[in-house]
């Protein structure tokens, strides 16, 4: 149980900290990246929110997971939602996250494919991961509920 605390206590950090970094940077670097007009203040923007939010959102459910098991009230309707949101929030970030960089990168050859497609592959990965586990805490859920079985 001491576990689950620490890891809870430090998924509420991290989620302090996606929430500063979203505000904070934005305005620390608007000065040296030349305001609203230049084209890195713009992706600085873009990027940071898109991170700030996704991580926000995937650090609080994870934490609301292992609130669940901290207090002994393991729900797995939590457990399916907050899987299912980190899911979502995965996919989600992948698919800004690719029209952005297509749209705001200045240079568009290998290399930039090749990074495109690292990160693509992640958040893709990640994202269907989470989305499969909650369905199988779902179902998991169904069938102990219909047949009486203790998980």
């Amino acid at each position: 149980m001491k576990l689950v605390k620490i890891l809870k206590y430090t998924l509420y950090a991290f989620m302090s900290l996606y929430l500063l970094m979203t505000i904070i940077n934005p305005i620390a670097m608007y000065g040296p990246l030349g305001g609203f007009g230049s084209q890195a203040y713009a992706n600085l923007i873009s990027y940071g929110s898109l991170t700030g939010v996704a991580g926000t959102i995937i650090c609080f459910n994870g934490a609301r997971v292992l609130k669940s098991f901290e207090e002994n009230s393991f729900s797995f309707e939590v457990m399916s939602n907050s899987f299912k949101w980190i899911g979502l929030c995965l996919l989600i970030a992948l698919l800004v996250h690719s029209i952005l960089y297509t749209y705001l990168s200045d240079a568009q050859d290998e290399e930039f494919f090749i990074n495109m497609f690292d990160t693509t592959l992640v958040l893709s990965i990640s994202g269907f991961f989470f989305l499969a586990i909650s369905q199988i805490i779902k179902k998991a859920d169904y069938y102990k509920t219909q047949n009486d079985l203790t998980i």
